[in-house]
């Protein structure tokens, strides 16, 4: 048995099998559910119905449809079985294809870092920072409903991460972000530029 193999098992066991109860298993459905790349995808559409963060719908509904594809990929292609056929594991839900990497993980981190890329410098950071937070939750819960190794949700935060980098990249030298808060702390000050009309001066 590899080190890394022995490492996965063990954080594997200590929380699938340490921290099962009831009242976690029904917290842990739900942040699994907030995982799915359907309900992100929903979720993004909502905010359509704000004038205050229609901006940011784009940016989101695309993060989430490339990270589900990039996530499919390495998942067809490496042969690698779950937890869920170990001895003492318990699997709370049904599974399709291979373990690697977490599909739910993936997603949920790509959305979380769009979010904080869209907020950073603004008021509405905490969104950015809490997006995070629920992503990590979400990644724990697929290790305890014992679908995925630690280390596949590991390289889904990872694939997550640069998914929505790269998206926030294209986007942004597309001129498709907007900061609505404060355009004067944004990333790029596009908007203030873009924005300002040249005043003319009569003589």
């Amino acid at each position: 048995m590899s080190p890394l193999y022995r490492l996965d098992v063990e954080w594997f066991r200590a929380i699938h099998v340490g921290w099962h109860g009831p009242v976690q298993d029904a917290i842990f459905l739900v942040l699994s559910y907030l995982g799915l790349g359907q309900v992100l995808f929903f979720i993004a559409m909502g905010f359509l119905l704000f004038r205050k963060t229609r901006y940011y719908s784009l940016p989101l509904l695309v993060t989430v449809l490339a990270s589900s594809i990039l996530a499919q990929v390495p998942k067809r292609l490496i042969p690698r079985e779950r937890p869920s056929n170990l001895a003492f594991t318990n699997p709370q839900e049904a599974w399709l294809h291979n373990s690697f990497p977490s599909g739910h993980t993936t997603s949920a981190f790509a959305f979380a870092f769009m979010m904080v890329f869209l907020t950073y410098g603004t008021k509405r950071a905490w969104a950015g920072w809490v997006s995070l937070l629920l992503a990590c939750l979400i990644g724990i819960s697929r290790i305890y409903r014992g679908i995925h190794w630690p280390s596949d949700v590991l390289a889904g935060a990872f694939f997550g991460c640069i998914t929505a980098a790269v998206v926030f990249l294209i986007l942004d030298r597309l001129g498709k972000i907007l900061h609505l808060d404060s355009p004067e702390a944004t990333l790029t000050g596009r908007e203030v530029s873009e924005s300002v009309e040249p005043v003319s001066v009569e003589r």
